[in-house]
């Protein structure tokens, strides 16, 4: 029993052209062809109001996408159209400012007979002897 084989083309991975422009290019430019034509054909200038406009935007096209990666326009619109900052989060529905916080007081004196700890914290506080600055002498 032998192994079967099936010739295949050998270019699947090169890109679509037409006229050496890519796909999404050619759409962009023939769209742009048939509304000019929509709105200038019957005038007198046709060829001023419709093919330079389409030509210039064929050869910028052409100029501007060189070097670029394939689809660069079509990531580049994508990229424009996003929403500017991204959230993990819906946006809210109601404008609730946050809560605000309670500051709990606690007088100083049902502190003190709470806990005697504080009370010696105190007494060391004020019996602790101050730091003075070093003096240094020049000579």
């Amino acid at each position: 029993m032998s192994l079967r084989s099936e010739p295949t083309s050998q270019s699947l991975e090169k890109k679509l052209l037409l006229l050496g422009f890519e796909v999404p290019d050619v759409l962009a430019i023939f769209l742009i062809l048939s509304i000019l034509n929509f709105l200038f054909g019957q005038t007198n200038h046709k060829l001023l109001f419709v093919w330079l406009p389409v030509l210039t935007v064929a050869l910028v096209l052409r100029i501007g996408k060189r070097g670029k990666p394939d689809n660069y326009l079509v990531h580049l619109v994508k990229f424009q159209l996003r929403p500017r900052h991204l959230s993990a989060f819906q946006p809210p529905t109601k404008d609730n400012p946050p809560p605000k916080r309670r500051r709990s007081f606690v007088p100083a004196f049902i502190f003190m007979t709470t806990f005697p700890q504080a009370r010696q914290l105190k007494k060391y506080r004020r019996t602790r002897p101050r730091r003075r600055p070093c003096k240094i002498s020049h000579q």
